[in-house]
């Protein structure tokens, strides 16, 4: 998790509360759609918090506006995740194809 992503999403949510359900079952969507062609895995908020004392330091000495506090950012990302496992759209597992290197 990059910093500045996690800033975005709380910026994002600011803007788009998670009431506004059409919105972020699209972002859902196309979230789930760029691991897929990736060949990505997400096991929910584990994936998201992987190396979480790293994503807290970078969040604090980031260049980034400072407006939105870490904590903040953090209970945005609980959330959106669990809006997005309440619709099914995480966990989700893509393996690589057969004979891919890798």
């Amino acid at each position: 998790m990059r910093a500045k992503d996690l800033y975005d999403i709380a910026r994002i949510r600011g803007v788009h509360g998670l009431e506004q359900e059409e919105f972020w079952q699209r972002v859902g969507d196309e979230f789930r759609i760029a691991c897929r062609s990736r060949y990505i895995d997400c096991q929910g908020l584990a994936t998201f918090q992987e190396q979480w004392a790293v994503t807290r330091k970078t969040y604090a000495e980031a260049t980034i506006p400072k407006d939105i506090p870490f904590e903040e950012a953090e209970e945005t990302l609980v959330a959106t995740v669990r809006f997005l496992e309440a619709r099914g759209i995480v966990p989700f597992t893509f393996p690589l194809p057969e004979g891919s290197p890798g």
